[in-house]
């Protein structure tokens, strides 16, 4: 009675390319082989590459884009090589990449949020502003030690969510303080975002019940 034997492995390839493979054969009455030349082909991963910001102002967007695949899924559920976020806090952002052999590799990106957290934020070196009372209930106010003419400003009140709550449109200018009413809005954490033709300045405030 002759006794057959049949000894899988398994392989794993760490680098593309095609490979020989050799099937050795071995009883009493001896041995033999035969090799089959370029028999498995060994496709490549995908290369992933992702650029954006690596940071941004909260309620600010970033658009991220990957390259090296043919089809994408980014785990905000973009299926497209580019995904638009606006994150709250820092967050991760990752892509499943799949190239033209069906093979799929993941990559992730990092956005952190650049918040400026004291009561008193330059708006350049020449102009300050400043928000008083910080925490506050019902109002608040905006003053401006600025140099040069009078310039024209967008206020916005922000949530943490980046989500605008209040909106106006006014001039600003050496001296000038602007009262705003914030009765509206329930207790929690808030950003104040004064932006001009050239300038940008986000505020955080605290706004109680008390």
């Amino acid at each position: 009675m002759n006794n057959r034997w049949l000894i899988l492995r398994n392989m794993r390839y760490n680098t593309a390319g095609t490979y020989n493979v050799k099937l050795k054969v071995s009883n009493s009455g001896g041995v033999d082989s035969i090799t089959k030349t370029n028999y498995i082909t060994v496709n490549p991963l995908p290369t992933i590459s992702i650029t954006g910001k690596d940071s941004v102002s909260l309620g600010h967007e970033d658009t991220l884009t990957a390259t090296g695949g043919g089809t994408y899924l980014w785990t905000t559920g973009s299926t497209h090589d580019t995904t638009i976020v606006s994150p709250t806090t820092a967050t991760n952002y990752k892509v499943t990449v799949t190239n033209s052999f069906g093979c799929t590799a993941v990559d992730s990106f990092k956005v952190s949020i650049k918040i400026i957290t004291t009561g008193i934020a330059n708006l350049s070196e020449s102009n300050n502003a400043s928000l008083y009372p910080n925490p506050t209930n019902t109002k608040m106010n905006l003053s401006f030690a600025m140099q040069g003419s009078a310039k024209k400003a967008t206020i916005n009140i922000l949530n943490v969510t980046g989500k605008s709550m209040l909106e106006t449109t006014t001039e600003i200018s050496n001296g000038k303080t602007i009262p705003i009413d914030i009765s509206s809005l329930s207790a929690g954490i808030y950003f104040v975002r004064i932006t001009t033709d050239k300038t940008s300045q986000t505020i955080k405030f605290v706004k109680d019940n008390k």
